[in-house]
């Protein structure tokens, strides 16, 4: 059940207009035609505007929502296409797809066929969570469940981080709204430390008294941003997996700077010995890249530091969102290659429906790095053993396996 959409206002027209200003004239008076009739549509095709999605993406999308069969709007083979595989997700029926499992599957699929289709998908996903008017409390309890279980979490393993965020942040009061409260409570305090110009408390202005960092943040060399912690860390930071720490991100202009700030930073504090991580050299399983430190500063407070350049700035934000769009985009198994392994483990699901659950936990969940004998990184999902991890570096010589040394103990 999708709900009532609502009264469109002249604000949407003028935000609708300058987000897709690079389309022609004829392409913008098309979207204007179909979506014409309400807020939701308008968002979305809103935030679509902000990537410079393709046309055919847009008016796929628009079609879809207003369910138009219409086939005047749809002018090649393209649009259709794409009309057709979100209308396809889009009327999932959520009563009778109660554990979700219908959704992530048609999602996985088309992300191997599309990956812009699902950035849409997720994009209208966070507009319909604004607008669940006509939705009885448990139906918009399991849509919000729903959103958290499997939106979210694919959010977060596209890189999407700001859209995860989002989503989260709608879904909490209707899905643990005591939860909710907790969570805010926690973030209000961590965000009031945040000044104006985003530089969170006196422990991280700190890092602008030594004059070298001050230089070369001054001279167009980097960029400081605070980082405010996300639903997640609050979660664990409420449950006490993770201590509080103030995040910072470094932003330089490319990869090399980045290097530099790094040895700058070093240089003028104490680090975790354990809290190094570098993510260019190795990205993560969701394309994310950049240089993570905690910095101990002379008070005692601990910093966790982001190192990172302009174009993974804006990958930690936007993800796989911030470069699909792109007429050279190589690929998705290019930014993220667990999707080849989701794949393979829907075609499981497909002859053992029982084993969703743990499925589930492979494609969503996080990932382990493991590097062979030759160097080279692989992925294995987070729940995996010490003995996958053999079997996926020594496949001809696994099977005799005897003892398992990890890290050399």
């Amino acid at each position: 059940m999708r709900s009532a959409m609502q009264p469109l206002t002249m604000t949407s027209w003028h935000s609708l207009e300058s987000q897709i200003h690079y389309l022609s004239e004829q392409e913008r008076r098309q979207l204007y035609d179909v979506a014409g009739t309400g807020e939701h549509v308008m968002g979305v095709l809103c935030t679509l505007g902000t990537l410079h999605a393709d046309f055919t993406v847009m008016m796929g999308m628009a079609l879809a929502l207003q369910k138009t069969t219409d086939t005047k709007y749809l002018p090649d083979a393209d649009t259709a296409t794409c009309h057709a595989r979100l209308t396809n997700v889009l009327s999932i029926d959520l009563q009778k797809d109660a554990s979700g499992t219908r959704v992530l599957e048609a999602l996985i699929r088309l992300a191997l066929e599309d990956i812009r289709l699902v950035v849409a998908l997720l994009i209208e996903r966070k507009e319909h969570m604004k607008h669940l008017e006509e939705m009885s409390q448990e139906q918009q309890w399991q849509f919000s469940v729903e959103t958290v279980d499997i939106h979210v979490r694919l959010a977060e393993r596209l890189g999407m981080h700001h859209m995860a965020q989002e989503l989260e942040e709608l879904c909490l009061p209707i899905a643990e709204p005591m939860v909710f409260r907790e969570l805010r409570t926690a973030r209000e305090e961590a965000l009031s430390r945040a000044t104006e110009d985003v530089l969170p408390c006196e422990a991280v202005a700190a890092l602008l008294v030594e004059d070298r960092l001050r230089d070369m943040l001054e001279d167009d060399h980097g960029l400081l941003e605070y980082e405010p912690p996300s639903w997640s860390d609050c979660k664990k930071q409420r449950n006490g997996d993770v201590k509080k720490s103030t995040a910072i991100a470094l932003v330089c202009p490319d990869v090399a700077t980045c290097y530099e700030m790094l040895g700058v930073v070093h240089r003028l504090w104490r680090c975790e010995s354990h809290g190094f991580r570098d993510d260019i050299n190795t990205p993560q399983s969701n394309g994310y890249q950049g240089l993570h430190t905690t910095l101990i500063l002379e008070n005692g407070v601990h910093v966790h530091c982001r190192i990172r350049s302009e174009e993974m700035q804006l990958y930690a934000q936007s993800g796989i969102a911030s470069v699909c769009f792109e007429g050279a985009f190589p690929g998705i198994t290019e930014y993220v290659p667990w999707v080849l392994r989701a794949a393979d483990a829907l075609d499981v699901l497909q002859k053992d429906p029982s084993a969703w659950q743990s499925l589930c936990e492979e494609i969503l969940g996080g990932d382990i790095v493991v590097y062979d004998a030759t160097g080279a990184t692989h992925f294995v999902p987070s729940s995996a053993t010490a003995l996958d991890a053999v079997f996926l570096c020594f496949p001809e010589r696994a099977a005799w396996t005897e003892t398992i040394f990890l890290n050399n103990a």
